[in-house]
């Protein structure tokens, strides 16, 4: 079911977890903690419908209903500028790029990964740029040290940026991570930091230009960028939210921006949605499900899954950091999809999830 998350990113350490939900539990009544809100704009009934599967969400929201009649929104607190971190759905651009660059010739499906990042050493070398991209690569989610590993722990707990690792890192920490013989589905971050170098070497840019032109200029996403250290101050991005309401350090991802390094907004992220619908991007293609994943009634594209729900093949991905959530799904059938984003670390796959297959029937427009 669509409750069962991919994001083992999370899940570093299980003995750390247990430690970090402690604390949540402990801070979650503290001053820290506020409600959704009550400013809204937007789409009446849209409004209306999510308002109340938004429980858990602390400040600001911006969602898009977009069918074959138009675009709707429903903003909280927000406006069409406001960026937010969008995580792991960051992963479904780097898919993109991944079949724009075998369409462009630069790689293939089989490249292997130690053809482009020749300081990988062992069976890491061998790991292909479709493994990556379906997270069979046998990548831990996240390959590193006991000491990274627990330094990032200790960030998480903080609150501070924990994703501090350079291009030049990480080659040095996939060689330390163990690739099992036979390989399965592992969500990996560490698989899609490694994919991004492999693109960048194979294309002669950084990530962040790649991306740039590639995939945000050719359908106007003129708000959209990947978060880096040079990153100039801007007024429509504010650091988000834990889900226990307490401010949380802006992501700023490194080498792992490939992973989970984008921020924007919710127009650009509406035109992102519909480029794919529509066919005008090449991650269109990384749409269709391919393998197998652990969960039996969902199956992994290039990044993208696709799960059974309610007799209906539902297109899905989302994205968290510590302090937004994020989440695109899509009915193919029907020709809609649905974004939601917000600077709350709540998940929303379950209300976008609602609001895709209750329209248009519960979802009545406002006239």
């Amino acid at each position: 079911m669509i409750g069962y998350r991919y994001r083992r990113d999370r899940q570093i350490l299980c003995s750390a977890l247990a430690f970090i939900a402690m604390i949540a539990t402990g801070i979650y009544l503290q001053p820290g903690f506020r409600p959704l809100t009550a400013e809204v704009s937007g789409d009446k009934a849209l409004v209306a419908f999510l308002t109340p599967l938004l429980k858990g969400a602390h400040g600001h929201v911006a969602a898009a209903l977009i069918t074959p009649d138009g675009v709707r929104y429903g903003l909280w607190g927000a406006d069409y500028a406001r960026q937010y971190e969008i995580g792991s759905l960051t992963k479904t651009m780097t898919a993109s790029l991944l079949i724009d660059a075998i369409q462009r010739g630069e790689v293939t499906p089989t490249t292997r990964v130690g053809e482009l990042v020749p300081e990988l050493v062992g069976p890491a070398r061998d790991i292909t740029l479709e493994e990556l991209v379906s997270h069979r690569s046998g990548l831990p989610p996240f390959a590193a040290s006991l000491t990274q590993k627990i330094a990032m722990l200790t960030a998480i707990v903080r609150r501070e940026n924990p994703w501090r690792y350079d291009r030049e890192d990480l080659p040095k920490m996939i060689n330390l991570a163990r690739i099992p013989t036979v390989k399965i589905f592992d969500y990996s971050n560490s698989g899609f930091a490694l994919l991004g170098l492999a693109l960048e070497r194979a294309s002669h840019r950084p990530f962040a230009q790649l991306l740039e032109q590639r995939l945000f200029a050719p359908i106007a996403m003129s708000h959209s960028l990947v978060a880096q250290e040079t990153t100039p101050p801007d007024a429509a991005f504010a650091p988000g939210w834990s889900a226990s309401g307490l401010r949380e350090a802006p992501w700023i991802s490194n080498a792992f921006s490939p992973a989970a390094g984008v921020r924007s907004t919710i127009a650009d992220m509406t035109k992102y949605a519909q480029a794919l619908l529509a066919g005008k991007l090449a991650g269109s293609q990384g749409m269709t499900p391919r393998f197998a994943t652990d969960d039996p009634d969902s199956r992994v594209g290039y990044s993208w899954f696709t799960t059974q729900i309610k007799g209906r093949d539902i297109i899905w991905h989302d994205g968290q950091s510590a302090g937004y959530a994020a989440v695109m799904v899509f009915d193919p059938e029907r020709k809609i999809a649905v974004v939601i984003l917000s600077d709350t670390a709540w998940s929303v796959i379950a209300p976008a999830i609602k609001l895709l297959l209750s329209t248009p029937s519960a979802v009545k427009e406002n006239q």
